[in-house]
């Protein structure tokens, strides 16, 4: 099994804040941990320029999402961490 395979836990996390701008990955997540309730409005790994809106996301939650980017608008969590 490939060090990259989906079934093996993410390696790298990085904070992010959406406050001001989208925030665009090199890579695809493999998940986002949201600290903050609230929406988190995504663009998807396969579906680019599509906005997939996440509604009264949890604190604490984490998030099983290939995701290409993280849209300003609309999104209201924070506190946010891409696992990668």
């Amino acid at each position: 099994m490939s060090i990259e395979s989906l079934a093996n836990p993410a390696q790298t996390a990085e904070t992010f804040s959406v406050a001001s701008a989208d925030k665009t990955f090199a890579k695809p997540t493999r998940g986002l941990y949201v600290g903050v309730t609230g929406d988190v409005n995504v663009e998807m790994m396969d579906n680019e320029g599509v906005a997939v809106l996440f509604v009264g996301v949890a604190a604490g939650s984490v998030l099983p999402l290939r995701v290409h980017k993280v849209l300003q608008s609309s999104t209201t969590a924070s506190s946010m961490v891409a696992l990668t």
